[in-house]
């Protein structure tokens, strides 16, 4: 049985999660890495991404806000890594349904650590 703190390997998906578990489930807060290179970062309930988290896209984009049973959910903040830009949205069963704000300049550069995790490292003012 799964309790406490552990890592798992999904061998039918590719998913490897490292985190909290309570009775063979995972909850509390943990990292979730998928095959494609997306991962998530921030809290579980029912196995399922649920609460506060950031969800980084391969490219380094990024969403970071409330989700509820894995889809985004509520307010959060999208990242545009491209573009250098970050802008808050209202986000319903996974999908952006407004803009709150424009999109402001983030300066940032991105770089891999030594765990293959992507690094924000600011180069100047952000509007945060």
């Amino acid at each position: 049985m799964f309790h406490g703190n552990g890592h798992y390997y999904f061998a039918e998906s590719g998913k490897t999660y490292k985190g909290q578990f309570q009775e063979n489930v995972i909850v509390g807060t943990g990292t979730m890495m998928f095959p494609d290179g997306t991962r998530y970062d921030g809290d579980f309930k029912d196995g399922m991404m649920h609460g506060h988290g950031i969800l980084w896209s391969p490219n380094g984009d990024r969403y970071q806000g409330n989700f509820e049973e894995d889809l985004k959910e509520g307010t959060g903040v999208w990242h545009d890594i491209a573009n250098q830009t970050k802008r808050q949205g209202e986000w319903s069963k996974g999908k952006r349904v407004s803009w709150i704000t424009s999109a402001t300049q983030q300066y940032v550069t991105l770089i891999e650590d030594k765990d293959n995790y992507m690094q924000e490292i600011k180069k100047g003012a952000s509007n945060d």
